[in-house]
């Protein structure tokens, strides 16, 4: 049988290019074609060979996906997370994502006056092992990944989460826990953390030599850029900060005796997925190279596989027109996906409206289900793969990365330059200058608004009211719980054992964390939030 493909001569790039500058007539080929991307990345029009791929497997996930299915759950009252959790996994939901409110964060119970109405905002009000419980009613710890924001508050939390395994009768090995401890990330989001940073060293570092030695599938440590994107911050900047905390975070464990051959397995990354797609897919792609790269300048041979949880970021999503969020979002659970998250977190159309709806939060969970099933992504191993472009992307993203990493290094790393207020001013001068560059639109905020647009109505949330129920139920909870509790002795036991104890015994987090810390908070002024496309529209 003979060939009957057509045979076209073969083309170079420099031939391709003087054809189109003909073509242009005079115009110049990079003004007319050639686009800038806000971390001052030129895309070309055209691209004919890449880097090195930078493919890596994804773990193997539960659902059948290829990443993990991992809402969010931030409803104030324990009762009201544990339902949602139940229809979550009911619906398809293969992980799930525990943040606690900012009471928990800070170490202070809701009872206690420092707490003021950090009590249910933010984040779930369970402050001791029964609330615990009953937000993780419907989970088996033992088959569902469960990733956890504690703050900075990482040891008492983790403390009464093994106890909430004991209790259950389950095997400690068996569960895979991601302890969350974060506290850079915290201090920033929070404006407070509940010890020392010198403190909470030496407690990540006894959290992670824990993992090391007896949970096996758990993380100890998590290196988050959300806040650096919800201030401002680039895609570079984003991945810089990232892997400065990522070297900050090694140098403390390795200080107080876990070198980053240990270390390193106990480390879950997280990182903002913004509205750009492939800027998007090739952050992630790229922070798997700076991964690699730091892990191995460590000292690390074989840097084990990075563990990426990818978040829709808050950053441009709108109250106006709200409905148009959905799309946003799906957009960016593609790039989450693309770009090779092992778990998958998809934003609520009506977040920036208060708490998320049920409808809302289901349409949320079912977009990475229909991006796995009916789009088919999870059945290729590296979608963005053999792209010039993305691969080109990813390189030049990891190398503009490393350079705001050292860029953090010279100015004193990661801690350093969160307390002195560089990284603030960075971040708030890297985002005027998008503004005043004119960041692309987002369609239906800034871009062809709807002026007769309608918000939908909300019933009017209380938070006083809140805090002052959960303070009623902490009193009852420590009138009721059997026994009173030695605080200075369980404290005086340099022993997460002794932690565990405390909680089994109905302990509050903080009641845990007074027995465990001698030294004040830490404060600074928290990183601003933003929302592009409420701002641009204003």
């Amino acid at each position: 049988m003979s060939d009957s493909t057509p045979s076209f001569p073969a083309v170079t790039y420099s031939e391709w290019r003087r054809r189109v500058e003909r073509e242009l007539g005079g115009a110049g080929f990079d003004a007319t074609l050639v686009t800038t991307l806000p971390e001052g990345i030129a895309v070309q029009p055209l691209y004919v060979d890449h880097p090195r791929s930078c493919r890596q497997p994804r773990l193997p996930a539960a659902g059948g996906l290829g990443w993990h299915v991992c809402p969010r759950y931030e409803a104030a009252l324990p009762e009201q997370a544990g339902e949602q959790v139940t229809e979550d996994l009911a619906g398809g939901a293969t992980a799930l994502w525990l943040r606690l409110d900012r009471a928990a964060r800070a170490g202070v119970d809701a009872d206690d006056l420092a707490a003021g109405r950090l009590a249910g905002r933010d984040g779930v009000a369970a402050h001791h092992l029964d609330a615990v419980d009953a937000a993780l009613a419907g989970a088996r710890l033992d088959a569902v990944p469960l990733l956890v924001d504690p703050g900075a508050n990482a040891l008492p939390v983790a403390a009464t989460l093994l106890a909430l395994v004991e209790r259950r009768g389950l095997d400690g090995g068996d569960a895979e826990l991601h302890f969350g401890c974060d506290p850079l990330a915290a201090l920033a989001h929070d404006g407070r953390v509940p010890a020392s940073l010198q403190d909470l060293r030496v407690e990540m570092r006894r959290l992670a030599g824990l993992c090391d030695a007896r949970l096996p599938a758990a993380t100890a440590v998590t290196v988050s850029d959300l806040p650096w994107n919800a201030a401002g911050g680039s895609a570079a900047e984003e991945l810089g900060m990232a892997g400065a905390t990522l070297v900050e975070y090694l140098r403390w464990m390795d200080g107080e005796g876990l070198d980053p051959e240990g270390a390193a397995p106990r480390v879950l990354l997280r990182s903002a997925v913004d509205r750009d797609l492939f800027v998007g897919i090739a952050k992630l792609r790229a922070l798997r190279l700076l991964w690699a790269k730091i892990v191995h300048a460590a000292g690390v041979a074989e840097p084990p596989p990075a563990r990426i949880h990818g978040v829709t970021a808050e950053r441009p999503l709108a109250a106006r027109d709200p409905w148009l969020n959905m799309l946003r979002a799906t957009t960016q659970t593609f790039a989450a996906v693309a770009g090779g998250a092992d778990y998958v977190t998809t934003a609520a159309w009506d977040g920036p409206l208060g708490t998320p709806t049920p409808g809302a939060r289901r349409l949320a969970r079912n977009t990475q289900t229909i991006l796995g099933e009916e789009s088919a992504l999870g059945r290729v191993l590296d979608p963005a793969g053999g792209s010039h472009y993305l691969e080109r992307l990813t390189d030049d993203l990891a190398r503009r990365g490393w350079a705001v990493m050292r860029e953090i290094e010279a100015a004193g790393g990661a801690a350093a330059v969160l307390s002195s207020g560089w990284l603030a001013r960075r971040l708030a001068a890297s985002r005027e200058t998008r503004r005043a560059a004119g960041t692309p639109a987002i369609p239906g905020a800034d871009a062809a608004p709807d002026p007769g647009a309608m918000l939908p109505e909300r019933p009017a949330e209380d938070p006083g009211a809140v805090a002052d129920e959960l303070a009623r139920r902490l009193r009852e909870h420590r009138r009721e719980r059997a026994g009173e509790l030695d605080l200075e002795a369980a404290g005086a036991l340099d022993r997460i054992a002794a932690l565990v104890e405390m909680a089994a015994r109905g302990a509050t987090l903080g009641e845990i964390s007074a027995a465990l810390r001698r030294t004040c908070c830490e404060t600074l002024e928290a990183l601003p939030r933003h929302r592009d496309g409420e701002e641009l529209a204003s």
